[in-house]
């Protein structure tokens, strides 16, 4: 089954790194930095304890408000309304000690001693904070670039892949997964550009630095860059740039890089006339998709689930082993995935039937931006399988995700 290779390309550019970095040499300010991590560590413990704290008292209330349905005196629901406003308020509010220590001292390591992941962390703290309602969005991304030269100057291979990155898509991108969306205010985040499209780049796309940022962070060893530039000039044509791409992708390959392996799985199943690259045996194309998986390739993890579901490219057919990829892939974040074990257990394809859990499968699927999957969403609630009939819920999606 021939596979088109580009489409492992858009992987290898979907966001900037975080926290993927290590040093073996104690740098200066590395005390400072520790810290500071310290301190974020002890903040995000806290606020998991209040938000244990909080569902508590929801639960209370909730309590209190079942037993109002019983004792018209009580006061149950006035108290959840009020202690969902004192929650809200609370965490708009609040601005933890520990976290602001820990802020300050990140911005010490960062700006007084040049410290790399200090420096990395905060230029994409800094490209978060250019997507919020309100800030100075063209004085943050600029701050943002600037720090993540500093850090690859430092030493930092992640500075300089991020880059890369931000030169590559320039800013604002025009998709909105270029940047890391995981954020516990995504509220406070600016969705009124849905669109980006369109708008001024305030950063513009520049291809040849965004490719220098790159080979400095291949120099230092990184394999995201070493993927990203090989499979870039193995699509651009050229039996020169196809050789000296695919060395890349196969060097990147070697130190356990999954997309790179799902990449030459891939092209070696196809084979390149234009190298005189025959298409490997099947046999070989397991090995290859298999250690794809093994390094964490969802898109691999995929494959091979569509592979097992038809019994095709050297795997046998096995419906089990099919939706157990699926439903890991899926569990990953890979919507087409998701959409694939919500129909096999919809159906009972090869599977025990379980139209509830396949109605979940195409909800997780939408959520995940599959519109495949909202509409298998809206025919679960028009003939109630695996959820209650509602045919006014099934209208509103319509109206609403599927416009």
């Amino acid at each position: 089954m021939k596979r088109e290779r580009t489409n492992v390309y858009v992987t290898a550019m979907v966001s900037q790194r975080f926290f993927h970095m290590t040093t073996a040499v104690p740098s200066p300010g590395e005390d400072v930095y520790q810290k500071a991590l310290e301190l974020m560590e002890q903040s995000k413990l806290e606020e998991q304890q209040k938000e244990q704290e909080r569902s508590r008292k929801m639960y209370e209330a909730w309590q209190k408000s079942v037993d109002a349905e019983r004792n018209p005196r009580s006061q149950g629901v006035a108290v959840v309304k009020t202690l969902v406003k004192e929650t809200r308020k609370e965490k708009k509010n609040s601005i933890k000690d520990s976290m602001k220590a820990a802020i300050d001292l990140l911005e010490t390591a960062a700006y007084e001693y040049d410290h790399p992941m200090a420096l990395v962390q905060l230029g994409n703290s800094k490209l978060q904070e250019a997507r919020r309602k309100g800030s100075n969005e063209e004085e943050m991304a600029l701050l943002a670039m600037d720090l993540f030269h500093r850090a690859g100057k430092a030493g930092s291979r992640v500075g300089w892949y991020n880059l890369g990155n931000l030169l590559w898509t320039g800013y604002p991108a025009d998709e909105s997964s270029s940047f890391d969306e995981t954020n516990e205010n995504a509220e406070d985040l600016d969705s009124s550009n849905s669109a980006t499209l369109g708008k001024e780049k305030i950063i513009k796309p520049d291809l040849h630095r965004a490719m220098e940022a790159f080979m400095n962070a291949i120099d230092l060893g990184d394999t995201d860059a070493m993927y990203l530039v090989g499979v870039h000039r193995m699509t651009s044509g050229g039996r020169e740039n196809i050789y000296s791409g695919l060395s890349l992708v196969k060097k990147a390959a070697d130190e356990g890089h999954g997309g790179a392996l799902y990449y030459l799985a891939l092209f070696n199943l196809n084979g390149e006339p234009k190298i005189e690259l025959e298409p490997c045996s099947l046999e070989e194309f397991v090995k290859l998709l298999d250690r794809a998986v093994e390094a964490g390739s969802v898109d691999a993890l995929f494959t091979r689930g569509h592979s097992f579901f038809h019994g095709t490219e050297g795997y046998e057919q096995d419906y089990q082993r099919a939706l157990e990829d699926f439903v890991s892939a899926a569990d990953s974040g890979h919507a087409d995935s998701a959409v694939s074990a919500g129909a096999m257990l919809h159906g009972g394809i090869g599977v025990p039937k379980d139209q509830r859990r396949a109605f979940e499968f195409y909800q997780l699927a939408g959520e995940l931006g599959s519109k495949e999957g909202w509409q298998n969403v809206v025919a679960c609630y028009t003939t109630g399988e695996g959820v209650a009939q509602s045919l006014e819920t099934a209208q509103y999606i319509r109206d609403t995700m599927l416009k």
